[in-house]
């Protein structure tokens, strides 16, 4: 080899130890930058010369300045990051849902219902009292508007988690719009055959903080264009498109996402269960749904028990007939019915052999009909010819309804559905006939029991402790127990479940910046193996100097 390639060869090591002490600077710089992937500058031998007995070597270059990293790692970290972003919602929703149903505020539920039926006891004590039908009353109206209170408070939880659902969305769109941008100048900058690497760190980055908020999966060749991104197979980013996604209502009312494709829609087959986004649909549309449901529930068992009982007694004008509570049961035709039969409004006689079940009127025939339990699936009452009369009473689950040939008989096919209303606990109320005339509440069984009689009066007020819920196994206050308890624990249990995967999270972070994170150390002492590299370099091109300085000389 001539002085000259030996002066070349102490080039390249300089420059080399040049590099590496600049990537060493850049690598101590990014120390605290979150999402950042130390780097390294890799070496690879020059091609060798031969000579008389071999090949000797001709130094070094630059091989390649790598990210340092661990795709196991990195998948870990997106899939713990979606997990952290639900539990981090769903213990907020439990948290905001508990102190809705507390019963340690004043005027809970289940103080309003032990004043309800304490007053109710009261006029059993004083049966003849006005005041005591004034005060009854009264507790029916406080009890019913602590229901209201209730589904205030749950629809302000509904509203918020909305609020988070369509927030978040809205971020996705700006995330994976920024995805698409950062492959796009991962493409320019890749063009010559590097490597982008603080371009591919700032991507990771904006998948991390996406993993937070949705149920992601990444799929990465290494080429930017064929990266893609997707949640639950519907794919928000293709190379460098981005997909813009939205929350839409189904039929229901109940919020879902669609994906904007082609001046249209389109619904997600399968929506995430994880990140924020998971989190929001679970609690819009199954876990508030469930609470709202056994407050329901337990609002028409209550207004049916008490109606059922009231209404057979007698005021202390004589008359009877009176409802409690606006009724809870409702009735309504088939949207095919071509006959001109219309049905009544049902009322709940017997509290007892109530179920709160929905029921359906078939009719076979213009005389003939049929109702089935669609709760249970049971028949209770089979068709029979000629079983139908107009206007006559049909009696099935503690309800009696009519359905009268007004305008005109029912036809084969029509049908009637019978069935505790949806939202009552939101609209209970006591009927507007007892709240404008208090008398008009029922203490006796019977008419010439009037007014000493306090029958009625004593046995609503034993419903506080009768079994008349869960198919006679669970008083009201242990139903309105159970909710609260329930969302006592769904709290404590998603608090604890948040504070678990927060340190899950620390854990793979940690396992992710030993590998990937910028020890200043061993940086530090790297800079100082670098400055004796450029050194020794220099060393190698000031003895190749004066080689051929003396060579020039002799």
């Amino acid at each position: 080899m001539s002085l000259t390639g030996i002066l070349d060869m102490g080039r390249r090591a300089l420059e080399l130890a040049q590099m590496r002490v600049q990537t060493t600077a850049h690598n101590i710089s990014h120390a605290d930058t979150e999402g950042y992937s130390r780097q390294e500058v890799f070496s690879a031998a020059t091609r060798p010369t031969l000579v008389p007995g071999g090949l000797l070597g001709t130094g070094v270059r630059p091989d390649a300045i790598e990210r340092i990293t661990s795709g196991f790692l990195e998948h870990q970290l997106l899939n713990e990051k979606q997990a952290l972003g639900q539990l981090d919602l769903l213990a907020t929703a439990a948290s905001h849902l508990e102190e809705v149903l507390s019963e340690s505020q004043v005027g809970g539920l289940s103080q309003s219902l032990s004043a309800f039926f304490s007053a109710w006891h009261e006029l059993a004590v004083t049966p003849e009292g006005v005041a005591e039908r004034q005060a009854v009353v009264a507790q029916g109206e406080a009890l019913a508007r602590q229901f209201s209170l209730y589904a205030d408070g749950i629809d302000r939880v509904a509203v918020d988690m909305r609020s988070d659902l369509e927030g978040s969305v809205s971020t996705i769109n700006d995330l994976t719009a920024q995805i698409a941008d950062t492959n796009r100048a991962i493409i320019s900058a890749e063009a010559g055959g590097n490597t982008a690497n603080d371009l591919r760190d700032t991507r990771d980055q904006l998948l991390g903080k996406l993993a937070n908020l949705t149920e992601l999966s990444v799929v990465e060749t290494g080429n930017p264009l064929d990266f893609t991104v997707q949640v639950k197979g519907q794919t928000l980013v293709q190379g460098v498109q981005a997909q813009r996604i939205e929350v839409v209502n189904e039929a229901d009312g109940r919020p879902t996402l669609a994906v904007l494709q082609g001046g249209g829609a389109n619904p997600f087959f399968d929506l995430p269960e994880r990140g924020r986004i998971g989190a929001a649909l679970q609690v819009i549309r199954t876990d508030l749904p469930a609470v709202q449901a056994g407050l329901n529930e337990i609002a028409v068992f209550l207004a049916a028990h008490v109606n059922a009982s009231h209404a057979a007694g007698y005021a202390l004008d004589g008359t009877t007939g009176h409802p409690f509570f606006t009724a809870p049961v409702s009735a309504g035709a088939g949207g095919a019915n071509a006959g001109g039969a219309t049905i009544g409004a049902p009322a709940v006689v017997d509290g007892g052999t109530f179920t709160g079940h929905d029921y359906q009127i078939t009719f076979t025939a213009a005389d003939t009909y049929q109702v089935v339990d669609t709760t249970s699936g049971a028949t209770v009452i089979p068709a029979t010819a000629g079983n139908y009369t107009s206007g006559a009473t049909l009696a099935f689950g503690g309800i009696e309804v009519a359905i009268s040939t007004g305008g005109g008989p029912p036809v084969a096919g029509d049908t009637f559905v019978v069935a505790p209303q949806a939202s009552y606990y939101t609209a209970m109320r006591v009927d507007s006939t007892l709240a404008d005339n208090p008398q008009l509440v029922v203490a006796s069984a019977s008419l010439t029991g009037l007014p000493g009689d306090n029958e009625v009066a004593m046995a609503i007020a034993e419903l506080a402790n009768a079994a008349t819920m869960g198919s006679g196994s669970t008083t009201f206050t242990e139903a309105i127990s159970g909710l609260v308890s329930r969302a006592g624990v769904d709290s404590a249990q998603a608090q604890k479940g948040l504070e678990r995967q927060s340190l899950v999270v620390e854990q793979v972070q940690a396992q992710r910046d030993a590998v990937s994170g910028v020890s200043i150390d061993e940086e530090a002492a790297n800079l100082v193996e670098f400055q004796r590299s450029y050194q020794a370099a220099a060393k190698v091109i000031a003895t190749a100097d004066q080689m051929l300085e003396t060579l020039l000389n002799m």
